[in-house]
């Protein structure tokens, strides 16, 4: 079994076993989803595009012909399903429910009409998401449909008379988006339903329109469920996750009450690739990916699922920031065999692909002197693609190729000598190949950590080793020190404990014995890593959106980004603090019903003349229906005597990295020996989106003045950087009267001030500067400059 972790093909290869027919672009409109039909010896693509569904001929598919176009809402979503002779379009630019009657093809006089509802139903049905129809029983099912009815599935039956669908009932579960159903598949009144918000596949009896029965459910592997297919014998449901790094999963749904993964895969893991839509034909999966085009899956062995074909429709530029573009659709059921893609912004592509059965390998991997199973051995095999996978708990392993013939395969796991070996492999057939790993010996490593200035050993400093194999953390002794072993690897070492900077040494290679000495420099920073916790505790009354340390995973509202794209790049690492930090849509991850709340370990500033806080924090506060934003971030400051509540941002999306610094002089608080400091992101009433991040987080000394802001109008400008031997400044001053230009160290030492009388806006410094990182600002009455990182080699 591979589901520890799914396979992949790396993109060596963009296309193969694919071949493009026709391109056709459709220049002002978007296309969303693709369907077929096919009748009197023709076949027919039906487009959504932005303005309506296209009807084109597609017979020839070296000369696609569009027939017509039937206008609909001018919206990008458009979902197309048929049955019989009709076509069933859905769009949430509303307008309800339209039907196409395509008995007449190639004539472009076709019937069509929007059905609004009926009954119950009636006039009620406006935007609709997404649609399904059980072609065995004769019902359409409706999902993401407007307002009230969003919260679940509409059921119509177009058996009767498919022209004039009728309202049958609704299966709703739960309220608001943990009822929301994105997608799903229907078949002899069995609802697989796809729970977006909820990342799980449930599974209804629908027999009974007034009423539903669930069958049992199971969470998808990133948990954002959007597509559901089912396997032609029904034994098996294939999902999609619409979000980044998302993978098509198999479940074995034979028993619906044990529903189990057996299998998971991407095209490119880690790649941001977004997997959408998958159907599957005669056991193979064809599913669309967004930026990545289509793929072909041989799923007729749905645990050892196995690329066989692929085509990349997508050629520009890939920005993870913007993952879904490109092939939204994919329609594989032509008798023909031709296959048709649709491109949101690059148009229809006809292709021809050539289905063939995976070459499977499978088999089992052991220790070689003790006879172990051994789990988590990558296995690659080298044949135009790579192949990866990962064996199972259990040592086994099962993954495969397109091609014929004789494969390289390399077997490694940290801690053992790597193998690579042969094997001839067949279309269709299953390879076995057993290996044994032999282990490498491991080494010892001692570690000091003491105070940089006084020598003093420090006890309780935490050591992180991280590499791409491990991750290994350890608390010093009484002595300062920590013992441990490894095998050879090559770490990044982070040193550090509250009350001084952390130390971070890259690429440390550990191939001996070895004795290492770490000293730190006082001071109150942290930049947020997750391999150097500093003991901040989290306090919450919020329901999700909740303080943690990660990379940060971009969402989006409204074009707007609503999680940074990046942590501060001036600081270590690629970590901060924020307030949740899942893929999806970001109302998965905000601030709901409540409060966050995170605080520091205490600080000891009684040393410290005139000190204050730097860092850099990120809120965004939109959305919502019918009342503005009104969300907070806060800092609040505790000295053991006296709270101080500091508001930070407050309502409208601010959503930028920005820069807090100010003293405790200008916040109005005293410091002390004793002093803790919050961060709380509220949620001050339902129905906003509130995201909150902090990173760079430092203790300064501030040269005395009262009130600091930041005014971008004090502008600097620095060259070169870095730089050797000179830095020129060119600044710009509030107006022509005194400033200063203040030079720190990266501890928050004052290194150099030069007054500026603003009649001169050019000068030159850094002569007599040792090699290092600095800190550059300019301060004006009460304002201050963004701050300026130079470093001097």
């Amino acid at each position: 079994m591979s589901i520890l972790s799914f396979k992949s093909i790396a993109q060596d290869n963009l296309s193969y076993n694919v071949t493009l027919r026709n391109k056709t672009a459709y220049p002002g409109q978007t296309l969303a989803n693709i369907c077929g039909y096919w009748a009197n010896g023709r076949e027919y693509a039906l487009l959504g595009a932005s303005k309506g569904m296209i009807v084109t001929d597609i017979t020839n598919p070296d000369a696609p012909k569009q027939i017509a176009q039937f206008p609909g809402p001018d919206n990008l979503w458009k979902e197309i399903k048929t049955y019989k002779n009709y076509a069933y379009v859905t769009s949430e630019g509303g307008q309800g429910l339209q039907v196409v009657n395509m008995k007449n093809l190639p004539s472009p006089n076709l019937d069509n009409q929007f059905y609004t509802g009926n009954g119950d139903l009636a006039g009620k049905l406006n935007k609709i998401h997404a649609l399904h129809i059980d072609t065995l029983k004769g019902v359409v099912y409706l999902f993401g449909c407007s307002g009230s009815l969003s919260n679940g599935a509409i059921m119509l039956d177009i058996k009767t008379d498919p022209y004039n669908p009728k309202y049958l009932g609704t299966v709703t579960n739960g309220t608001g988006n943990s009822a929301y159903i994105h997608d799903g598949f229907a078949h002899n009144d069995t609802l697989y339903a796809g729970h977006i918000y909820r990342g799980e596949m449930e599974v209804y009896y629908t027999g009974d329109k007034t009423k539903f029965v669930s069958l049992g459910k199971v969470q998808t592997p990133t948990k954002f469920t959007h597509n559901i297919w089912l396997s032609e014998n029904h034994k098996y449901a294939f999902t999609t996750d619409e979000n980044n790094n998302s993978v098509l999963a198999a479940y074995d749904v034979s028993d619906l009450s044990n529903i189990k993964l057996v299998d998971k895969h991407s095209t490119n893991p880690n790649s941001g690739a977004v997997v959408h839509n998958t159907h599957i034909l005669n056991d193979f999966a064809v599913s669309s990916y967004y930026t990545e085009g289509f793929n072909i899956v041989d799923a007729h062995r749905p645990d050892n699922l196995v690329e066989v074909a692929r085509y990349d429709s997508y050629l520009p530029p890939i920005n993870p920031s913007e993952p879904f573009e490109g092939a939204w659709g994919v329609y594989p059921y032509f008798p023909s065999g031709t296959m048709v893609i649709s491109n949101i912004d690059e148009g229809l592509f006809v292709v021809s692909p050539k289905y063939k059965r995976a070459c499977y390998l499978e088999g089992n991997v052991k220790a070689k002197s003790t006879g172990e199973l051994l789990n988590n051995v990558a296995v690659k095999i080298d044949k135009y693609n790579i192949a990866e996978t990962l064996s199972d708990i259990k040592g086994d392993y099962k993954t495969g190729v397109a091609d014929s013939g004789k494969v390289t395969v390399t077997f490694s796991k940290f801690g053992y000598t790597p193998f690579t070996t042969t094997a001839l492999v067949s279309n269709g057939k299953v390879t076995v190949l057993n290996v044994e790993l032999g282990s490498l010996s491991a080494y010892s490593l001692t570690a000091v950590v003491s105070d940089a200035k006084t020598s003093t050993l420090i006890k309780d400093a935490t050591i992180t080793f991280v590499s791409q194999n491990q991750s290994i953390t350890k608390i010093t002794n009484a002595n300062g020190s920590v013992d441990f072993s490894t095998f050879p690897d090559t770490f990044d070492v982070y040193v550090g404990k509250w009350g001084y900077q952390i130390l971070l040494e890259k690429q440390v290679q550990f191939n001996k014995n070895t004795n290492k000495a770490y000293k730190l420099a006082s001071g109150y920073k942290d930049d947020f890593l997750s391999a150097m916790p500093l003991g901040w505790s989290v306090k919450n009354t919020a329901t999700a959106g909740l303080w943690v340390v990660g990379e940060p995973i971009t969402t989006q509202f409204n074009g707007a980004l609503v999680t940074p794209s990046e942590d501060n790049a001036k600081d270590l690492g690629d970590e901060c603090l924020l307030t949740g930090n899942e893929a999806g849509q970001p109302g998965t991850s905000d601030v709901d019903n409540g409060s966050t709340t995170i605080t520091s370990p205490v600080m000891n500033l009684a040393s410290y003349k005139n000190p204050g806080f730097n860092f850099d924090y990120w809120f965004f506060n939109g959305g919502g229906q019918g009342t503005a934003p009104n969300d907070s971030l806060y800092m609040t400051i505790d000295n053991g005597t006296t709270i101080k509540k500091v508001l930070i941002a407050k309502g409208t999306d601010q959503n930028k990295w920005q820069i807090f610094n100010k003293s405790f002089k200008a916040m109005g608080i005293a410091p002390s020996a004793n002093t803790k400091v919050t961060f709380t992101a509220v949620d001050e009433d339902a129905g906003h989106l509130v995201k909150a991040a902090i990173d760079k987080f430092e203790v300064v000394e501030f040269p005395g003045v009262n009130t600091i802001d930041i005014d971008e109008n004090i502008a600097l400008s620095i060259a070169p950087n870095p730089f050797s031997t000179t830095l020129n400044i060119d600044y710009q001053l509030l107006k022509n009267e005194n400033a200063t230009l203040i030079l720190t160290d990266i501890s928050g030492k004052i290194v150099e001030k030069i007054n500026l009388d603003g009649k001169n806006n050019r000068l030159s410094l850094g002569e007599n500067l040792n090699a290092g990182v600095y800190f550059i600002q300019i301060q004006q009455e009460n304002k201050v400059s963004a701050t300026k990182k130079v470093v001097k080699l």
